[in-house]
């Protein structure tokens, strides 16, 4: 089961992945919120980072979401994935 939390105006649901072949548990996270037009988006995103507790990895994916979220992951913030791209990226 799942682990969801509402922050600034965006669903994170923690989503960690149980690792076989290591018995360890990844971090991923699922992002969501609703356009302006009443639609709603989702993005999905994973880090290499691993726990050996589900509980742990879990508490890891929601603060990697909100982390994401207040653009303080490189690359991966929701403004960044918002914006515009021109033709030629």
């Amino acid at each position: 089961m799942s682990k969801t939390e509402i922050y600034k105006g965006y669903t994170i649901e923690a989503a960690p992945q149980h690792l076989v072949y290591t018995g360890q548990w990844e971090v991923n996270v699922f992002i969501s919120w609703s356009t302006k037009d009443a639609k709603v988006e989702s993005r999905y995103f994973h880090s290499t980072i691993r726990h050996a507790t589900k509980a742990e990895a879990t508490a890891h994916s929601l603060t990697y979401g909100r982390q994401i979220i207040e653009g303080k992951i490189p690359g991966l913030s929701i403004p960044e994935l918002l914006k515009p791209r021109s033709a030629d990226e």
